[in-house]
């Protein structure tokens, strides 16, 4: 049979979940409460929108998520550029 490695240890029970973005130059935020779309787009991403992983396909346009919602613990998000949303 196989043989299976786990990476789990006590050490991550402790670890709190958090809401995960991706922004445009690749680095990572974490979030660990729920915080609203427009506080994640800072002044320095106003050119930008915010669109859950769960919600990409390939052959769909990408969908925006709105200003009024939140970003949820244990999701991950992207930040992209405005010209993303154009439809395929």
């Amino acid at each position: 049979m196989g043989s299976c490695y786990s990476a789990y240890s006590d050490e991550m029970a402790d670890v709190l979940p958090t809401a995960k973005v991706i922004t445009i130059d690749g680095s990572l935020r974490e979030y660990s409460v729920p915080t609203k779309v427009t506080e994640v787009l800072d002044e320095k991403h106003a050119a930008t929108f915010l669109c859950l992983l769960d919600e990409l396909y390939l052959d769909r346009g990408i969908p925006a998520l709105e200003s009024h919602d939140w970003v949820e613990l244990n999701q991950i998000y992207f930040i992209l550029p405005r010209s993303c949303l154009i439809s395929r």
